[in-house]
């Protein structure tokens, strides 16, 4: 925007950001170009990356599983975890039922006058249904 001629209270106005914001960030450019505006942080890989979450492997999950198919060949497995691609949320089924619940709870926005409305919708629209997308039946053990 600085580029383009507009004024630091210009841009404040429209970004709602600083004067020293837009400085550094100038500076920044003209010091380093493009690059220069890049952000640095890359946030937490380890935590969570997609469906990578440090949760899925921990030892609680892997000692429950051990209980639940406790001596069971892994064909006869009560419950299976399946950890998906880093950064593939078109792999995960679970992806499917959050999107049919969010377009439920679009549809009928005109209620939701509070977050425990939201919340009992969201419930409504997944309460004791069985879910058969597509997507579920690439992978053997929800076929």
């Amino acid at each position: 925007m600085v580029l383009e001629g507009y004024k630091h209270k210009a841009i404040q106005s429209i970004l709602g950001v600083s004067s020293g914001f837009i400085s550094k960030w100038k500076k920044a450019f003209f010091k380093q170009g493009v690059e220069g505006l890049k952000l640095a942080y890359k946030g937490s890989q380890e935590f969570l990356n997609w469906d990578g979450a440090s949760y899925h492997k921990a030892q609680q999950v892997r000692d429950y599983l051990d209980s639940v198919n406790h001596e069971l060949e892994p064909n006869e497995w009560l419950i299976t975890c399946e950890l998906f691609a880093p950064n593939a949320p078109q792999q995960n089924p679970v992806e499917d039922i959050w999107l049919q619940a969010k377009r439920m709870i679009r549809e009928f926005y005109f209620l939701c006058r509070s977050f425990s409305v939201v919340k009992r919708l969201f419930e409504l629209c997944i309460h004791r249904q069985i879910f058969d997308f597509p997507k579920l039946h690439e992978y053997g053990v929800f076929s």
